[in-house]
């Protein structure tokens, strides 16, 4: 986890204290976005189309103005609560 809390620091600007809790909501991600994660510590890569309840990190980047870790989160809560989570997109909480 500290690799990935440099990288949020150095890639997105994130204080240390928001890296380190950041952390920790990615270290209970959902498996399958796991390998999404991994993809973009190893060369940065931030785009992936994947959609999960008509949402993925490009649509949630584009759309909504949030950087992949947001978007990594985002898609993290629609997937675990999608009951709270989509109408919460839905209505501009985002």
């Amino acid at each position: 986890m500290e690799n990935i809390r440099e990288l949020l620091m150095s890639h997105f600007g994130y204080s240390e204290q928001d890296a380190c809790v950041l952390c920790n909501d990615l270290e209970q991600l959902d498996q399958a976005l796991v390998p999404v994660l991994t993809k973009w510590i190893k060369d940065s890569d931030c785009s992936d189309s994947m959609e999960y309840s008509g949402y993925s990190i490009n649509s949630l980047c584009a759309e909504y103005g949030m950087n992949f870790i947001a978007a990594l989160l985002t898609l993290d809560w629609i997937i675990k609560e999608p009951e709270q989570a989509i109408p919460a997109i839905k209505s501009g909480i985002m």
